[in-house]
């Protein structure tokens, strides 16, 4: 004679996804629960996040307000200059990531640097915020292991540690001098 199975255990003769359906089953009043609160908030959230992103952005001039009068624009402004401050902050990063291996090849400390090259802002590092620069990022001793050559270093990470300028928006840009025969019309 076979043994008898329960619905509820475990064997062989009931698959893997005919016990997941059970329990989905068993829970289907949960899940509806948790998409009904899901598409709830997520408007609220878009809100917020679109709220967020225009406050991040640079304020706009009385020329850019024209330029940019809904809120679409606007966005799309804020994002385009969130997008191009990420870029100038990857850039720099990679640069600091050649200057870690270079100094730590020479042996020299982050105080050298400082000492070289001054205070280096990284994009993103605010300038009230003194004791953070393109230095303190760097996975470096503090002081040098050999005697310091301020000439050796600043050849050796002069295009490292340079700063790269903040992107200018294609609007903001100022116009370049019309050529001479534009000029008198």
């Amino acid at each position: 004679m076979e043994p008898t199975v329960m619905a509820s255990d475990p064997s062989p003769s009931r698959s893997r996804l005919d016990r997941i359906g059970a329990w989905l089953d068993r829970r289907a009043g949960s899940w509806q629960v948790v998409l009904l609160v899901l598409a709830l908030l997520a408007p609220l959230h878009l809100l917020r996040a679109a709220k967020v992103v225009l406050e991040g952005a640079p304020k706009m001039s009385p020329k850019e307000a024209a330029m940019f009068p809904i809120p679409e624009l606007q966005r799309l402004r804020a994002i385009l200059l969130a997008d191009e401050h990420a870029k100038l902050q990857r850039r720099a990063l990679v640069r600091l990531k050649g200057a870690e291996r270079v100094a730590r090849d020479m042996g020299i400390g982050r105080l050298t640097i400082r000492r070289t090259f001054g205070r280096v802002l990284v994009p993103g590092i605010p300038e009230l915020q003194k004791q953070s620069d393109a230095a303190s990022l760097l996975a470096l001793p503090h002081s040098d292991q050999r005697p310091e050559n301020q000439a050796a270093v600043r050849a050796a990470l002069h295009d490292y540690m340079a700063v790269e300028p903040e992107y200018v928006a294609p609007w903001r840009a100022r116009p370049a001098a019309l050529p001479q025969g534009r000029r008198d019309r």
